[in-house]
């Protein structure tokens, strides 16, 4: 991880995508208050819920972490 936040880069990502945190639940099949913990810096995704996140987003899933 970055010393950027999972919740920073999942927001920053999200909004280059151009893409609701509504829409990025749909998305995902995360609900959207799990992606304001998320973006909040409350919670990380871990497992299933960060490939989703890696593949809705299009980052790269190589790396640890989010971006």
């Amino acid at each position: 991880m970055t010393k950027q936040g999972a919740g920073e880069q999942i927001r920053a990502a999200r909004e280059r995508q151009g893409l609701t945190q509504k829409q990025l639940a749909g998305a995902t099949g995360i609900h959207e208050r799990t992606i304001r913990s998320y973006e909040a810096g409350t919670t990380e995704p871990h497992g299933v819920f960060l490939r989703a996140l890696q593949e809705a987003l299009e980052l790269n899933q190589s790396t640890k972490g989010v971006a």
